[in-house]
């Protein structure tokens, strides 16, 4: 049955991914439209550019990706089905093919997302079902540029192309945490490097872009920290369930509270992403340390041993971990 499921499930992702391909533009063809509009072709352009500037200055492995251009008509292509049990923080896993454990199940299907989590849910399990902005299918598929990203300012396109380029470079079976964490790194540090480039140290692009990831740093501290409250509350806890489950809650809408002294310039937006606990729970804050528990560690690695040069720091992780 499991085998059966397996089979089906590949089958549906494949039908998703490769319906966006037969419907993809290549880009040459929406840069000589007429009706498209020119601020987004200047942003078309920009992705060629960041693709270079990926592999001739950072050392990523050229692909094919990004050369066409599929139109979501605003709406959300991938949702992502996560899950952690209630009172630990230990991810549900599923098992595929060549990539091995996975903590994360995508999904085309929005009907079919909403059912899985529904059912982990009855498994007991915390549950986080989200939309994501840009995914990489590791070569096996030509992964396009799609219309929602272009919504991005320049630094986050950047971001998002170099994050899911690096997977294309990078990708050790089994290993999600490491595998997002890494990708996350030269993502966010990639994208200055670009933007440096392209405008210049001192200029509006380069220091919003910072900006942003200051606040998004100071966040993301204060989520895991949050992480780290209920952690400790799990483990020296003599709660029964429901009234465990209480004081979890009680700690996450203290934490939603005070986000206001984090310093944060958006605190509207971020308590909104925070309020997403009170549904997720530990689900919720399992993300945070899938994607950014590492960084401090690259950080300090990436200066250290490389004197921040990014692309000695690639060369070297492409060596360790031969790709798949």
């Amino acid at each position: 049955m499991y085998k059966y499921k397996l089979v089906m499930y590949g089958l549906s992702q494949a039908k998703g991914q490769l319906t966006i391909i037969y419907k993809s533009r290549p880009i040459n063809e929406v840069l000589n439209d007429t009706s498209f509009a020119d601020s987004l072709k200047v942003k078309l352009k920009l992705i060629a550019e960041i693709k270079q500037f990926a592999t001739d200055s950072l050392g990523l492995s050229p692909t094919n990706n990004y050369n066409t251009y599929y139109d979501q008509k605003g709406k959300a292509l991938l949702l992502v089905v996560t899950g952690s049990k209630p009172f630990e923080f230990t991810a549900k896993e599923w098992h595929f093919p060549v990539l091995g454990n996975v903590p994360y199940k995508g999904f085309f299907n929005e009907n079919s997302a909403v059912l899985e989590a529904v059912n982990l849910r009855k498994e007991g399990y915390d549950v986080d079902l989200g939309r994501v902005s840009g995914w990489s299918t590791l070569g096996f598929f030509k992964d396009p540029v799609l219309s929602n990203m272009l919504q991005n300012t320049v630094g986050n396109i950047a971001n998002i192309i170099i994050h899911e380029l690096s997977h294309s470079s990078i990708f050790v079976k089994n290993k999600a945490d490491f595998n997002e964490n890494l990708a996350n790194f030269i993502g966010k540090k990639g994208a200055l490097l670009f933007l440096e480039h392209k405008y210049g140290y001192s200029s509006e692009e380069v220091t919003e872009y910072v900006r942003g990831l200051e606040d998004e740093k100071k966040f993301i501290d204060y989520v895991l920290k949050t992480k780290d409250k209920l952690a400790n509350l799990y483990k020296h806890s003599k709660l029964d369930t429901l009234n465990l489950e209480k004081e979890k809650l009680k700690l996450i809408m203290i934490s939603i509270e005070k986000v206001d002294n984090t310093n944060i310039r958006d605190t509207k937006r971020y308590r909104k992403v925070l309020k997403k606990a009170i549904y997720s729970g530990n689900a919720f804050f399992m993300s945070f340390e899938r994607y950014e528990s590492h960084q401090d560690i690259f950080k300090k690695e990436l200066k250290q041993k490389f004197n921040t040069n990014l692309s000695l720091f690639l060369q070297f992780y492409k060596a360790k971990y031969p790709y798949l």
